[in-house]
């Protein structure tokens, strides 16, 4: 991309994806992974081998997006490009942020990336999904609901060679237990799944989505990964979905999106912060 040009074309489709809802929904879902899209401009670098591997996107995820959304007619916001263009769950100047080597792997299209086509991908990518994001929790909030949170995403089995995983998923929280107390509870009854609390990932202050939009603003929220394999096809997508959603329904965290303490307001920061 030539320095100063837009990221996105008038043929790019927009930053974001959305599952309608309505704003009286005690949930809301969210997906900053949910696509391996890169722009028009940015076609000129070979992506040979980079997009399908979960370098590129949560593979996954969006389909249970989907899937969770309209089974509980509940609104949905999802990332629309390849978190190797802009990561939406990093803070601008983090280094992931636009990396330049993912699980030993480099990305020729982030090689040196200079200021303005970094801040291109922010003006282009980052800032228009999260500023729909807070746009849709001020929908729900002048509606009278505080929304629960349900940051979507999915985790390879194996990172940089090691780490090898067996757990289904990994429910991840950070001094707000309130979702994730409820759901690991709700999951600890059955026996066939491996489901861990902050295993092998946490919620970090590193994570944009959960520190800028939930935990600032007071909103009840849980991160979930689902393990790839495992979700890998539409089928098993929609399958573990709904292992998900049974899990919601008995942990009847819906009954926490009316908590008065929740801010009002929020306007938050795309910049370099």
């Amino acid at each position: 991309m030539i320095a100063g040009q837009q990221l996105l074309s008038p043929k790019d489709p927009p930053p974001y994806a959305v599952v309608d809802g309505p704003s009286t929904s005690p949930l809301l879902f969210l997906c900053d992974h949910a696509s391996n899209r890169i722009p028009e401009s940015l076609g000129t670098f070979s992506w040979d081998g980079l997009l399908d591997k979960h370098i590129g996107y949560d593979i996954g995820a969006a389909i249970a997006t989907h899937h969770l959304a309209q089974r509980f007619d509940a609104p949905a916001v999802l990332g629309n490009y390849s978190r190797l263009v802009a990561d939406l769950n990093r803070f601008p100047a983090d280094p992931t942020f636009a990396p330049e080597i993912s699980d030993e792997i480099a990305i020729p299209a982030n090689k040196a990336l200079s200021p303005k086509s970094r801040q291109a991908r922010v003006d282009g990518v980052f800032a228009p999904y999260h500023c729909r994001v807070a746009m849709q929790i001020d929908s729900h909030i002048q509606a009278g609901v505080t929304p629960v949170v349900f940051l979507i995403h999915s985790m390879t089995p194996q990172l940089n060679g090691l780490n090898s995983r067996d757990m289904d998923i990994d429910v991840m929280s950070m001094s707000d237990r309130r979702v994730a107390a409820a759901v690991l509870k709700a999951f600890s009854g059955d026996d066939n799944l491996v489901v861990t609390d902050n295993d092998p990932y946490e919620l970090e202050d590193t994570d944009y989505t959960a520190i800028v939009h939930c935990q600032r603003r007071n909103l009840p929220h849980v991160q979930i990964e689902f393990r790839q394999d495992l979700i890998d096809s539409r089928e098993n997508a929609v399958h573990w979905a709904d292992i998900l959603g049974d899990a919601i329904e008995r942990s009847g965290v819906r009954s926490l999106a009316h908590d008065p303490t929740a801010e009002t307001s929020c306007l938050p920061g795309v910049g370099n912060d």
